[in-house]
């Protein structure tokens, strides 16, 4: 009888379908990795920045500042949290751009994450695309600045680049370190005398932050919005000016700067102001300055007038030359005017006694801070009056004559 072939499956046969079932699953378990950790996450980055996009499209600048932090801020909750979502939009931005296209929007979202984004965005500010590198400025600028490396990135890329407006960020975002560096103190420097004003401008702004900031050293950067005071422009010196706000201005180039301001009748009512502000602050060191601020005494401007005065009191203690603007705006200014001369009267204490009765009608008067401001000024006068006459009753002690 003929035999049947056998069924058998050789040894060779088996290890070669183990090899397909292995490469099978080992090839299931690859793709299943690469879904959980890259498609996965992609898709997710992918909808939330799509989603912020559309949630703020339209939106002016004013409101992207106002609302664009809320949706943010709710996706961040809805991806689980700031870390998750550090995760989802680090994904992101490691993708080409084909699956993922918008990536200075996944900037400004990496930037609500806080801190940890400083490292990334950082990263970024070194990108050959100026969206993407100026939305990784604009994420610094929010997120604060601690690694002077960093500080130093962005300075260079604030005096390399071409473009006005990366400068301009630049600039913004070095207003978030907490240290004035060599380099952030050159890279400002270098802003102040941009050809660019907005530029300058703002590297005024941004010295008015780190001095708000009070971060050291303090007087490296009230020399440098001094600069800023000699610009022509008239709002690059607003700016300085309102960043000297900030700072104790009592070196001689300061109080000349200042001084040079308010001496000035075709400088802006708000300029002469400020500079009278912080001359009185700085006292007798602005004894170099009576001249201009006699002439702010002088000014159209009733404001204008009483700052002055009060600065040439806090620098000089002269009565007899400070009393003349006091009174004039106690009898004529309107509410701004009176506060600060009621202030004033307070702060010249005895020198203060003819003023009593006008001080007292204005304790009924309509506005609630000048009634209170008259209370307080009497009662400092009160108290000056007392401690003249205790100090005039106390004994005068003679010299004891030799024998």
């Amino acid at each position: 009888m003929q035999q049947e072939p056998s069924s058998t499956v050789l040894p060779s046969e088996r290890s070669t379908v183990a090899k397909l079932w292995a490469g099978a699953v080992l090839l299931v378990l690859l793709l299943s990795l690469v879904c959980y950790f890259i498609v996965i996450p992609l898709l997710r980055a992918r909808s939330y920045v799509a989603e912020f996009r559309e949630g703020t499209s339209g939106f002016s600048p004013a409101q992207l500042v106002q609302e664009g932090p809320v949706l943010r801020d709710r996706l961040v909750g809805e991806a689980g949290g700031s870390q998750a979502m550090f995760s989802l939009m680090r994904c992101y931005m490691r993708m080409p751009a084909i699956v993922a296209p918008d990536k200075p929007t996944a900037l400004y979202v990496l930037a609500g994450c806080g801190k940890t984004s400083e490292e990334d965005l950082a990263r970024y500010t070194l990108s050959s695309d100026e969206t993407v590198k100026m939305a990784a400025l604009a994420g610094l600028a929010e997120t604060g600045i601690s690694d002077r490396t960093v500080i130093a990135q962005i300075a260079e890329v604030a005096q390399g680049s071409s473009s006005r407006n990366t400068r301009l960020e630049a600039i913004r975002a070095l207003g978030a370190s907490g240290q004035v560096t060599d380099e952030l103190a050159e890279c400002l420097l270098q802003a102040i005398c941009d050809q660019s004003r907005g530029v300058r401008v703002a590297a005024c702004s941004t010295l008015g932050t780190l001095a708000g900031k009070q971060v050291k050293p303090r007087e490296r950067v009230c020399s440098l919005l001094l600069k800023g005071l000699e610009d022509d422009s008239q709002e690059v010196r607003d700016e300085a000016l309102l960043g000297l706000k900030h700072c104790q201005v009592r070196s001689e180039l300061g109080v000349s700067s200042l001084a040079a301001v308010i001496g000035n009748p075709r400088e802006p009512e708000g300029s002469r102001r400020i500079a009278a502000d912080l001359l009185g602050a700085a006292g007798r060191k602005a004894a170099s300055a009576r001249a201009e601020l006699k002439i702010g005494m002088l000014a159209k401007s009733r404001l204008v007038r009483i700052c002055a005065a009060r600065a040439y009191w806090r620098v000089t203690a002269n009565a007899d030359e400070t009393m003349p603007a006091v009174v004039d705006s106690l009898a004529r200014g309107g509410p701004p005017v009176l506060l600060i001369a009621t202030f004033l009267a307070g702060e010249m204490g005895v020198s203060s006694e003819p003023l009593i009765l006008e001080l007292e009608r204005l304790q009924k008067h309509g506005d609630g801070s000048i009634r209170q401001a008259a209370r307080e000024a009497l009662e400092k006068i009160k108290k000056a009056q007392q401690e003249k006459q205790a100090k005039a009753k106390q004994p005068v002690e003679t010299p004891a004559k030799p024998d």
